[in-house]
């Protein structure tokens, strides 16, 4: 499933600057270290915030070379800032995926090494309630104190200039009351997806609540467009008519 959203609907303050963001990057990989170098310049963050990392430069990384090359030393090192740390960055050539945990992404499993909870082995309904992100349906300030993780996002692209210009786009980004577009799946609507599902419907419905322009396509086709869009949540391959013409056509 992709979410991927340009406004948030938090408090208007919820953007706390560049004080408590850790940049993390691959030591291996040029590109990997290019794109960390411009993002901190272009964010005003120190060298004292940002980690290297000796891993490999393959997409997919083996569980325990994850826990060894990736997971400690980020956890070291956000254990040895003197100010807390809520949100890290990881830049292209940082592994995506681990190969042995159900194709598992890195980033999520870096948000969650805190948490009490296990990786969700199968979708089903009990395992996803247990393991509800902490932070789900909050609007105050994030807090990786209060909420026992950090947030993990990842500056990506088919080139180095592909990532360099989300850096540039955000810097240069204006408030949007949409649209958002929520497009369901047929074969998405049993079990642990359709908690999911469901899940989709309702933040349709809180955007809508709060004067954005939502889009909830429930029609038997993937849907496209060619209207720029705030957000977009959907299934994408996952979908049983995915259409991945329509896929890479959306634009933001």
């Amino acid at each position: 499933m992709l979410v991927q959203m340009q406004v948030g609907v938090a408090e208007a303050d919820a953007n706390p600057g560049a004080a408590n963001v850790a940049v993390v990057f691959n030591a291996r990989n040029e590109d990997s270290a290019a794109v960390a170098e411009y993002y901190s310049k272009a964010r005003g963050i120190p060298k004292s915030r940002t980690l290297a990392l000796d891993c490999t430069e393959d997409e997919t990384i083996p569980t325990q070379d994850y826990l060894s090359q990736i997971e400690t030393p980020v956890r070291k090192f956000l254990d040895s800032m003197r100010e807390p740390i809520d949100y890290v960055v990881l830049t292209k050539g940082v592994p995506l995926r681990l190969e042995n945990e159900g194709g598992y992404s890195v980033d999520g499993h870096l948000a969650a090494m805190r948490l009490p909870n296990p990786p969700i082995k199968t979708p089903e309904v009990e395992q996803i309630r247990r393991s509800i992100n902490p932070y789900f349906g909050k609007t105050e300030r994030f807090s990786a104190k209060k909420f026992g993780m950090v947030l993990v996002t990842r500056l990506d692209g088919w080139s180095r200039e592909d990532a360099i210009a989300l850096v540039d786009r955000s810097l240069a980004a204006k408030r949007s009351d949409g649209p958002f577009l929520f497009d369901l799946a047929e074969n998405r609507e049993t079990g642990g997806y359709g908690e999911l599902q469901k899940a989709m419907r309702r933040a349709a419905q809180m955007l809508d609540d709060r004067g954005f322009e939502v889009v909830l396509d429930t029609s038997s086709t993937f849907a496209e467009t060619n209207t720029p869009l705030a957000g977009y949540v959907t299934w994408g391959s996952n979908d049983g008519k995915f259409n991945p013409t329509a896929y890479v056509g959306m634009r933001f």
